[in-house]
């Protein structure tokens, strides 16, 4: 079980690579690390293991728990310190914090649809905005993985009140 989760970070950390360095540099540090992979093993099932202890973490950062780990997280401070000198504080608060992080990992769940996926959009969008035509959008399906499949249909449709009588 531990080697798959440790997979799962690596391949997160390749995800992360130009998007979020720490996260990609924690991503490996994890996948190496006993500890953190047994604390993971309480991830629901179902959801993705790193995004999910990623976003637990930073709640209980947001939600005022006290840690050196905090300044390195820059959605909480001005000036952040490097992301390289944090792994260490990143493991102490994942120690400190066990059962609060168990309890976040067995009762949330995280939506990893991210806006960047959806980027195609926008030119569909205008196109159809410049047609006239009214949109619609559907949720179809939704694949449990990192990839998701047919997320949003767009429709075109044109409502009797758009046409020209």
């Amino acid at each position: 079980m531990k080697d798959v989760i440790a997979n799962q970070f690596i391949r997160f950390g390749e995800q992360c690579k130009n998007y979020s360095p720490m996260y990609e540099f924690f991503s490996y540090k994890i996948a190496k690390d006993d500890l953190l992979l047994d604390l993971c093993t309480y991830v629901k099932e179902g959801q993705p293991i790193p995004n999910l202890l990623f976003a637990a973490v930073q709640f209980l950062l947001y939600k005022g728990y006290d840690h050196p780990l905090k300044t390195f997280y820059p959605s909480i401070v001005d000036e952040p310190k490097e992301h390289k000198h944090a792994f260490p504080y990143f493991r102490d608060f994942c120690q400190k914090f066990k059962q609060e992080i168990i309890h976040l990992l067995q009762t949330k769940n995280v939506q990893t649809n991210e806006v960047r996926r959806c980027t195609f959009l926008y030119p569909c969008f205008s196109k159809i905005y410049k047609q006239g035509s009214r949109l619609l959008l559907l949720k179809l399906a939704q694949v449990q993985d990192y990839s998701f499949f047919l997320i949003n249909t767009v429709i075109p449709i044109r409502l009797k009140s758009d046409m020209e009588m």
